[in-house]
């Protein structure tokens, strides 16, 4: 664990550093926009992120003060915690009913993380952020090392699951490859019979990969370098999102379609059959009306004749 604390102390140090490379990025080339860009990305990363496990340990710390007052003995670190807190909010620039209210709302988020709740302290806090950690802050590392039997069964080791927690490119990547890996080897099992059975009790669950996507996107947001997410990572949520194309994306390419047979029956004509089929579509007549029209006026000509000149001066 020394090898862990000496890790995120790393991380802290360098974070500043990823920061600048990325406005950098964003600033490099002198434009007025890059730079409007930069400034509201820095100071939109410069915003505290708060854990929320402090208000948590000092909140239960306050109920058992409250609830049996001068029969325990308080210890020093509960006093420590509470300052540290009273700092923090000193920090925030936050007094009163603001400074009751946002201790109310992270615990309140901290003991039940529903996206209410956190709507609630994002739009009324909007100078701060807060960790959202869900599975990585219960049980952590130590949860890992319980399921280390059920990743392996799996097809997952242990050894590839660990370094992601650490959030970096190469690990990530490592992890999001076995995993899409583990799906394609399940896809290709025998749908029935025995064999089906016995096999799929050895192939990766939605419900694993799940648990480890969720665990690698915590970190992220744990971690305070500048990561880019990898390819394979994105692949393997949007895989679980959605396997084929999504509804509404279908939606969008069948109306290109009809907008498509819409232009080449404006402009070169269809069979009779075919355009009887296409203008029994409400969707369809007005975009033929709309190309009509295009045609009508010279305008798609116009866009003809620009087309070629550019093509001509390449």
């Amino acid at each position: 664990m020394r090898g862990a604390r000496e890790s995120k102390r790393a991380k802290k140090e360098k974070a500043p550093e990823a920061r600048e490379r990325y406005l950098e990025t964003l600033t490099g080339h002198g434009d007025r926009a890059a730079r409007w860009l930069g400034d509201r990305a820095a100071r939109w990363l410069a915003r505290p992120r708060i854990d929320t496990g402090m208000f948590e340990d000092v909140a239960r710390d306050e109920e058992l003060v409250a609830k049996f007052g001068a029969k325990i003995v308080v210890p020093p670190e509960v006093s420590e915690r509470a300052r540290e807190l009273n700092d923090l909010m000193d920090t925030l620039g936050l007094s009163g009913e603001r400074r009751a209210l946002f201790k109310q709302l992270v615990i309140a988020y901290h003991r039940e993380r529903t996206i209410e709740s956190y709507i609630q302290i994002r739009r009324k806090f909007r100078e701060v952020e807060i960790q959202i950690s869900r599975i990585g802050g219960i049980g952590g590392i130590d949860a890992l090392f319980a399921l280390k039997e059920h990743f392996e069964k799996q097809g997952v080791p242990l050894d590839l699951v660990a370094p992601a927690l650490d959030s970096n490119e190469p690990s990530l990547d490592a992890l999001s490859l076995r995993l899409l890996e583990c799906l394609v080897a399940r896809s290709k099992l025998p749908k029935d019979g025995v064999a089906y059975n016995v096999r799929r009790r050895g192939a990766i669950s939605d419900a694993t990969v799940n648990y480890l996507i969720l665990l690698m996107l915590e970190n992220l947001d744990r971690n305070d370098l500048m990561v880019r997410v990898p390819a394979s990572l994105i692949v393997l949520i949007l895989h679980q999102l959605s396997a084929g194309t999504p509804e509404l994306h279908q939606t969008f390419l069948s109306n290109e379609r009809r907008q498509a047979a819409a232009f080449r029956a404006s402009v070169t004509g269809v069979p009779r059959s075919t355009a009887a089929r296409y203008l029994a579509d409400e969707k369809f007549q007005k975009s033929l009306q709309a190309f009509q029209h295009a045609v009508a006026t010279g305008l798609i000509q116009e866009l003809r004749e620009s087309w070629e000149r550019r093509r001509a001066s390449q």
